[in-house]
Protein backbone atom coordinates (compact mmCIF):
# COMPACT_ATOMS: atom_id res chain seq x y z
CA UNK A 1 0.00 0.00 0.00
CA UNK A 2 1.39 3.61 -0.98
CA UNK A 3 0.27 6.29 1.54
CA UNK A 4 3.96 8.39 1.45
CA UNK A 5 3.19 11.65 -0.76
CA UNK A 6 5.44 14.71 -0.44
CA UNK A 7 4.81 18.25 -1.55
CA UNK A 8 6.49 19.84 -4.33
CA UNK A 9 4.20 22.91 -3.75
CA UNK A 10 3.59 24.79 -1.85
CA UNK A 11 5.51 23.79 0.94
CA UNK A 12 8.27 21.77 -0.99
CA UNK A 13 9.22 18.74 0.27
CA UNK A 14 6.65 18.26 3.71
CA UNK A 15 4.24 15.82 4.02
CA UNK A 16 0.66 16.05 2.09
CA UNK A 17 -2.01 17.79 4.09
CA UNK A 18 -4.55 15.19 2.47
CA UNK A 19 -4.17 11.32 2.67
CA UNK A 20 -3.86 9.68 -0.29
CA UNK A 21 -4.03 5.59 -0.47
CA UNK A 22 -3.13 3.60 -3.26
CA UNK A 23 -2.97 -0.15 -4.25
CA UNK A 24 -0.88 -1.29 -7.83
CA UNK A 25 -2.43 -4.88 -8.89
CA UNK A 26 -2.37 -6.84 -12.20
CA UNK A 27 -3.30 -10.19 -13.52
CA UNK A 28 -2.55 -11.72 -16.97
CA UNK A 29 -4.84 -9.12 -19.09
CA UNK A 30 -4.46 -5.66 -16.76
CA UNK A 31 -2.54 -3.54 -14.30
CA UNK A 32 -4.83 -2.34 -11.90
CA UNK A 33 -4.22 1.16 -10.29
CA UNK A 34 -6.59 1.95 -6.97
CA UNK A 35 -6.15 5.46 -5.05
CA UNK A 36 -8.89 6.64 -2.43
CA UNK A 37 -8.04 9.93 -1.80
CA UNK A 38 -9.43 11.16 1.39
CA UNK A 39 -10.61 14.84 1.69
CA UNK A 40 -11.08 16.77 4.39
CA UNK A 41 -13.75 19.09 2.72
CA UNK A 42 -14.84 16.77 -0.30
CA UNK A 43 -17.98 19.32 -0.92
CA UNK A 44 -14.63 21.79 -2.25
CA UNK A 45 -13.48 19.71 -4.60
CA UNK A 46 -12.81 21.57 -7.80
CA UNK A 47 -14.02 19.88 -11.43
CA UNK A 48 -13.35 22.18 -14.33
CA UNK A 49 -14.17 19.25 -16.98
CA UNK A 50 -16.11 16.37 -17.54
CA UNK A 51 -14.54 15.62 -20.87
CA UNK A 52 -11.89 13.29 -22.43
CA UNK A 53 -8.74 14.91 -23.00
CA UNK A 54 -10.07 18.15 -21.30
CA UNK A 55 -7.15 20.60 -21.70
CA UNK A 56 -4.03 20.88 -19.77
CA UNK A 57 -5.44 24.10 -18.06
CA UNK A 58 -8.25 21.94 -16.58
CA UNK A 59 -5.48 19.80 -15.27
CA UNK A 60 -4.08 22.58 -13.21
CA UNK A 61 -7.43 23.60 -12.27
CA UNK A 62 -8.55 20.77 -11.35
CA UNK A 63 -8.29 18.31 -8.34
CA UNK A 64 -6.51 15.62 -9.73
CA UNK A 65 -5.23 11.79 -9.54
CA UNK A 66 -2.15 10.99 -11.62
CA UNK A 67 -0.27 8.04 -13.14
CA UNK A 68 2.90 7.98 -14.68
CA UNK A 69 4.38 4.36 -16.09
CA UNK A 70 7.52 4.23 -18.00
CA UNK A 71 7.46 -0.08 -19.01
CA UNK A 72 11.17 0.44 -20.57
CA UNK A 73 12.40 2.02 -17.80
CA UNK A 74 14.56 4.69 -19.95
CA UNK A 75 14.01 7.42 -17.75
CA UNK A 76 13.05 9.49 -20.28
CA UNK A 77 9.13 8.31 -21.46
CA UNK A 78 5.98 7.21 -20.25
CA UNK A 79 2.19 6.70 -20.29
CA UNK A 80 0.27 9.34 -18.66
CA UNK A 81 -2.76 9.08 -17.16
CA UNK A 82 -4.69 12.01 -15.67
CA UNK A 83 -8.28 11.44 -13.66
CA UNK A 84 -10.23 14.00 -12.02
CA UNK A 85 -12.98 13.20 -9.02
CA UNK A 86 -15.64 13.11 -11.86
CA UNK A 87 -14.20 10.51 -14.27
CA UNK A 88 -12.93 13.07 -17.04
CA UNK A 89 -9.52 11.71 -17.48
CA UNK A 90 -6.38 13.07 -20.12
CA UNK A 91 -4.06 10.65 -21.88
CA UNK A 92 -0.57 11.08 -23.15
CA UNK A 93 2.40 9.86 -24.29
CA UNK A 94 5.57 11.81 -23.22
CA UNK A 95 9.19 11.98 -24.53
CA UNK A 96 12.28 13.01 -24.07
CA UNK A 97 11.87 13.33 -19.96
CA UNK A 98 9.01 15.51 -20.26
CA UNK A 99 10.25 17.32 -22.96
CA UNK A 100 7.76 16.38 -25.67
CA UNK A 101 4.02 15.56 -25.31
CA UNK A 102 1.98 13.82 -27.56
CA UNK A 103 -1.99 14.50 -25.88
CA UNK A 104 -3.07 12.69 -29.74
CA UNK A 105 -2.20 9.14 -28.45
CA UNK A 106 -5.60 7.17 -27.13
CA UNK A 107 -4.85 4.56 -24.99
CA UNK A 108 -7.57 1.71 -24.47
CA UNK A 109 -8.64 2.54 -20.04
CA UNK A 110 -11.35 1.57 -17.78
CA UNK A 111 -11.36 4.41 -15.55
CA UNK A 112 -14.29 4.62 -12.79
CA UNK A 113 -14.64 7.39 -9.67
CA UNK A 114 -16.49 7.87 -6.57
CA UNK A 115 -17.10 11.14 -4.19
CA UNK A 116 -17.99 9.92 -1.02
CA UNK A 117 -18.66 11.89 2.23
CA UNK A 118 -14.85 11.25 3.51
CA UNK A 119 -13.22 12.18 -0.30
CA UNK A 120 -13.57 10.44 -3.91
CA UNK A 121 -11.68 7.38 -5.18
CA UNK A 122 -10.35 6.43 -8.55
CA UNK A 123 -9.90 3.30 -10.33
CA UNK A 124 -7.65 2.48 -13.61
CA UNK A 125 -7.72 -1.06 -15.58
CA UNK A 126 -4.85 -0.74 -17.58
CA UNK A 127 -4.82 -3.73 -20.33
CA UNK A 128 -1.61 -4.82 -21.53
CA UNK A 129 -2.17 -4.02 -24.95
CA UNK A 130 -2.43 -0.81 -23.95
CA UNK A 131 1.38 0.09 -22.96
CA UNK A 132 4.19 -0.73 -24.49
CA UNK A 133 7.35 -3.12 -22.69
CA UNK A 134 9.52 -5.69 -23.89
CA UNK A 135 7.70 -9.29 -23.28
CA UNK A 136 11.09 -10.66 -22.86
CA UNK A 137 12.03 -9.65 -19.62
CA UNK A 138 10.29 -12.31 -17.17
CA UNK A 139 10.64 -9.78 -14.14
CA UNK A 140 9.85 -5.97 -14.78
CA UNK A 141 10.96 -3.24 -13.51
CA UNK A 142 9.27 0.40 -14.71
CA UNK A 143 9.61 3.70 -13.71
CA UNK A 144 6.41 4.95 -12.14
CA UNK A 145 4.93 8.25 -10.28
CA UNK A 146 1.65 9.38 -8.35
CA UNK A 147 0.27 13.11 -8.18
CA UNK A 148 -1.90 13.93 -6.20
CA UNK A 149 -3.76 17.73 -6.78
CA UNK A 150 -5.91 19.55 -4.08
CA UNK A 151 -6.92 22.63 -5.81
CA UNK A 152 -8.39 24.89 -3.23
CA UNK A 153 -4.98 24.29 -1.46
CA UNK A 154 -3.07 24.58 -4.87
CA UNK A 155 -1.30 21.84 -3.38
CA UNK A 156 0.80 19.27 -5.39
CA UNK A 157 2.34 16.25 -4.17
CA UNK A 158 3.70 13.26 -5.20
CA UNK A 159 4.92 9.43 -4.24
CA UNK A 160 8.32 10.43 -5.57
CA UNK A 161 9.19 13.59 -4.48
CA UNK A 162 10.43 15.94 -7.48
CA UNK A 163 11.13 19.53 -7.39
CA UNK A 164 8.39 22.42 -7.48
CA UNK A 165 9.06 23.09 -11.54
CA UNK A 166 8.81 19.24 -12.19
CA UNK A 167 6.12 17.77 -13.94
CA UNK A 168 4.37 14.61 -13.36
CA UNK A 169 6.31 12.91 -16.30
CA UNK A 170 9.70 14.20 -15.17
CA UNK A 171 10.54 10.33 -15.42
CA UNK A 172 14.25 10.80 -14.89
CA UNK A 173 12.52 11.55 -11.01
CA UNK A 174 10.57 8.79 -11.17
CA UNK A 175 10.25 5.97 -8.76
CA UNK A 176 10.40 2.30 -9.43
CA UNK A 177 7.39 -0.25 -9.49
CA UNK A 178 8.63 -3.82 -8.87
CA UNK A 179 7.40 -6.97 -8.74
CA UNK A 180 5.52 -7.34 -12.18
CA UNK A 181 6.38 -10.61 -13.67
CA UNK A 182 5.18 -13.15 -16.31
CA UNK A 183 3.39 -10.79 -18.46
CA UNK A 184 2.69 -10.56 -22.46
CA UNK A 185 1.33 -7.87 -24.81
CA UNK A 186 -0.92 -9.97 -26.37
CA UNK A 187 -1.84 -9.65 -30.16
CA UNK A 188 -2.15 -6.12 -29.73
CA UNK A 189 -4.39 -5.53 -32.75
CA UNK A 190 -7.55 -3.55 -32.95
CA UNK A 191 -10.14 -3.16 -36.17
CA UNK A 192 -12.59 -0.76 -36.49
CA UNK A 193 -15.15 -1.60 -39.27
CA UNK A 194 -17.98 1.39 -40.12
CA UNK A 195 -21.21 1.86 -42.79
CA UNK A 196 -22.81 4.09 -43.84
CA UNK A 197 -26.20 3.97 -45.54
CA UNK A 198 -28.43 7.22 -46.85
CA UNK A 199 -31.56 7.21 -49.21
CA UNK A 200 -32.71 9.84 -51.12
CA UNK A 201 -35.77 11.22 -53.24
CA UNK A 202 -36.65 13.90 -55.88
CA UNK A 203 -39.29 15.90 -56.89
CA UNK A 204 -40.64 16.80 -60.43
CA UNK A 205 -40.46 12.65 -61.59
CA UNK A 206 -36.66 12.73 -60.90
CA UNK A 207 -35.86 8.98 -59.29
CA UNK A 208 -34.09 8.85 -56.20
CA UNK A 209 -32.13 6.20 -55.18
CA UNK A 210 -29.23 4.72 -52.03
CA UNK A 211 -26.01 4.98 -51.42
CA UNK A 212 -24.09 2.80 -49.41
CA UNK A 213 -20.13 3.20 -47.86
CA UNK A 214 -18.68 0.21 -45.74
CA UNK A 215 -15.04 -0.22 -44.62
CA UNK A 216 -12.30 -0.59 -41.91
CA UNK A 217 -9.37 1.16 -39.88
CA UNK A 218 -6.66 -1.37 -38.39
CA UNK A 219 -4.07 -0.66 -35.72
CA UNK A 220 -1.19 -3.84 -34.99
CA UNK A 221 1.26 -3.56 -32.76
CA UNK A 222 4.00 -5.52 -34.49
CA UNK A 223 6.55 -5.18 -32.24
CA UNK A 224 6.87 -3.06 -28.87
CA UNK A 225 8.58 -0.41 -31.02
CA UNK A 226 6.86 -0.39 -34.37
CA UNK A 227 2.99 -0.10 -34.48
CA UNK A 228 1.18 -0.41 -38.43
CA UNK A 229 -1.75 2.05 -38.95
CA UNK A 230 -4.55 0.34 -41.89
CA UNK A 231 -7.54 1.94 -43.35
CA UNK A 232 -9.63 0.62 -45.81
CA UNK A 233 -12.05 3.04 -47.92
CA UNK A 234 -11.74 5.44 -45.02
CA UNK A 235 -14.72 7.33 -43.91
CA UNK A 236 -13.33 10.26 -43.90
CA UNK A 237 -16.43 12.45 -41.56
CA UNK A 238 -14.50 10.25 -38.64
CA UNK A 239 -11.61 11.72 -39.78
CA UNK A 240 -9.52 13.84 -36.67
CA UNK A 241 -9.27 17.66 -37.37
CA UNK A 242 -8.33 20.46 -35.55
CA UNK A 243 -10.15 20.05 -32.31
CA UNK A 244 -13.54 22.80 -32.34
CA UNK A 245 -13.33 25.16 -30.32
CA UNK A 246 -16.47 26.45 -28.23
CA UNK A 247 -16.46 30.33 -26.79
Amino acid sequence: VITRFVQSQPHTGYPATERTVVRVLYDAHMLYIGAMCYDSEPEHLTVLSLEQDFPGASTRESDIFGVTLDPFLDRRSAFMFLVNPRGAYRDAQTFNDSRQEDSAWRGVVQIKTLVTDSGWSVELAIPWTTLRFDPAKVDQAWGMNLLRRVRRKNEDAYWAPVDRKDPLHRMSRAGTLVGINGIHAGRNLTVKPFALASRYGAASGVAGGTTAHAGAGAKWGITSGLTLDMTYHTDFSQADVDQEQVN
